[in-house]
């Protein structure tokens, strides 16, 4: 069997047949499989699904049922156990594939037997405008990480990775709710892998929400204790793999960049009480500094300062970035 393609369902009822069905009508005649696992959703989800098997009689979809509600991250994890494929791959229960994805990666895979191939995407914004998402920056076979690694900050849709690659990962051992779910994963494939096929071309195709690109200050709080999640199991992916410096040093970079423009949209209180919890789960990597974790305990409680420590050391276009971010909260208010 060639594809295990993994889709994590929860109340997705709206969107779960057709994304279901772009995989089912793929053009390709050698063998694949759907692990659709329902997450105990509340709505019809499951039961257009076991429609979808029942009417089609089809049994390359396997429905899995969990009686309570895990997370995305376990029912990825349920589907990966469940899998039998050569290459595995992601499709969120709203998204779908163009047809020709399959014959194109198959391709692919026969003649250069990469670890991981890595496409691009399209995602249709809430106006319906249909934009191109960069991960493939070049058609390359290559085992030069420090090259590609940008291609694996998010996006777990956009790499197909051989089954040995994903199994029994720390990702996934344990329920992790968090907005980073792809960061980690795509990073944990990523010090796993020896061989990366980039291919620019586009099959994938996502729905994005507008309001998910910039946060109210809520959300930033919440998207704050989510980063403290990411360090932790991080930390724990870092001590399972060996990963150079540089690697490493490039996604503590971006975690930082984050932290600090989220620091932006917390308020002085919230802030205060989050920094033991994020200075404790920084500390875990011994490449932040003193200096360092001070510049972020003063972020935490100074938007004011968190603005300029993004000015002074991101330069102009980030900083430009997070005040149309600001203004943005401010609007949607």
């Amino acid at each position: 069997m060639v594809f295990s393609v993994i889709v994590p369902v929860y109340n997705k009822e709206k969107y779960v047949e057709h994304c279901i069905n772009s995989i089912l009508n793929q053009d390709f005649n050698e063998k694949f499989e759907i692990i659709a696992i329902d997450d105990a959703s509340t709505d019809k989800s499951l039961l257009l699904l076991e429609n979808i098997a029942k009417n089609r009689k089809d049994d390359r979809l396997k429905i899995i049922k969990h009686a309570k509600n895990k997370g995305q991250v376990l029912a990825r994890r349920a589907g990966i156990d469940a899998s039998k494929g050569d290459y595995v791959m992601h499709v969120d229960a709203d998204d779908w594939l163009l047809n020709g994805a399959f014959e194109c990666i198959y391709t692919i895979a026969k003649q250069f037997d990469p670890d991981i191939i890595v496409l691009d995407s399209y995602s249709i914004l809430l106006n319906g405008k249909k934009i191109l998402r960069k991960f493939a920056y070049q058609e390359i076979l290559t085992e030069d990480k420090c090259l590609i690694q940008k291609s694996f900050y998010f996006h777990s849709g956009t790499k197909i990775a051989k089954r040995e690659i994903v199994q029994n990962m720390v990702t996934g051992q344990r329920e992790t709710r968090t907005t980073a779910d792809d960061l980690l994963y795509c990073f944990e494939i990523f010090m796993r892998a020896k061989t990366f096929y980039l291919l620019p071309k586009a099959f994938y195709v996502g729905r994005r929400n507008l309001e998910s690109l910039t946060q109210t200050s809520a959300n930033n709080e919440i998207m704050l204790e989510n980063r403290i999640v990411v360090l932790q199991v991080l930390r724990k992916i870092i001590d399972s793999n060996i990963a150079n410096t540089v690697l490493l040093n490039n996604i503590l970079l971006r975690l930082e960049k984050q932290i600090l423009s989220f620091c932006t949209g917390v308020n002085k209180s919230n802030g205060m009480s989050k920094s033991n919890e994020l200075i404790k789960a920084l500390q875990l990597f011994p490449e932040f500094s003193d200096h360092r974790l001070h510049s972020i305990k003063l972020a935490l409680i100074s938007r004011k300062y968190a603005l300029f420590i993004i000015l002074k050391k991101y330069g102009i276009i980030y900083f430009l970035n997070t005040i149309v971010s600001i203004v943005y909260r401010k609007v949607k208010k």
